[in-house]
């Protein structure tokens, strides 16, 4: 997987590209400070010397993924916390943490089945310079869901069960991707199933920036 892009929302961000996204997300702080965040059994945030500055116990945590998904913080990280057993009635949790201080900012249950979830930022609104949370592998026939930074759920994406594989005990396997496919500096969602790419999903809605639509050349009003 290609790693993030080098400056994001003003905040710089830096995967170790090749790795998977949950072993670790190197992360400068607005105040110039870097931050380590890795996952696995539970959530952790390191100094550069190697100090851990929290760590939040979990079964096991995937997808450390951080942004700016939210005004209250500076920067948060949203973790998925898989779900026990691995099987038709474990589920997972989808936290969104501070990254400062490890403080919750909420938690987020997905349904039952959906043990092997997953989470990736995506700019789906383009709103006020913030990104949402895509959670996808809920299972077969579950839609993928997109939340805001207060934990709401905006949108969900239908992921017909036809376009799922097996792997192992998991009978609802497929990928989501984003990217900015039309242009507009929103993402797009691709669905991808078994069988290749199944689906793109788009945001319809127009897109919330500042324009000179309504204009008038009588300025003095």
């Amino acid at each position: 997987m290609a790693s993030h892009s080098p400056s994001k929302n003003g905040i710089d961000l830096a995967n170790t590209g090749g790795r998977h996204s949950d072993a670790n997300a190197v992360v400068r702080l607005p105040d110039g400070q870097w931050r380590l965040l890795f996952g696995n059994h539970g959530a952790h945030c390191l100094a550069p010397d190697g100090r851990e500055l929290w760590h939040r116990e979990m079964d096991e945590a995937q997808h450390v993924v951080v942004g700016r998904f939210s005004r209250e913080t500076a920067l948060q990280a949203a973790v998925v916390n898989r779900g026990t057993p691995r099987n038709e009635t474990g589920a997972a949790d989808l936290y969104l943490f501070d990254i400062e201080t490890g403080r919750d900012l909420w938690k987020r249950t997905q349904p039952r089945g959906a043990w092997g979830a997953n989470c990736q930022d995506v700019r789906w609104t383009g709103a006020d310079g913030l990104s949402e949370i895509l959670v996808a592998g809920r299972g077969a026939g579950r839609p993928a869901v997109i939340y805001n930074g207060k934990g709401e759920i905006i949108e969900e994406l239908e992921i017909p069960q036809a376009y799922c594989g097996t792997y192992e005990v998991n009978t609802g396997v497929h990928c989501c991707y984003r990217a900015d496919v039309f242009g507009d500096s929103r993402d797009e969602v691709i669905v991808v199933g078994w069988k290749g790419v199944r689906r793109i999903y788009a945001n319809a809605r127009p897109l919330a920036v500042p324009t000179l639509y309504n204009t008038t050349l009588y300025r003095g009003m």
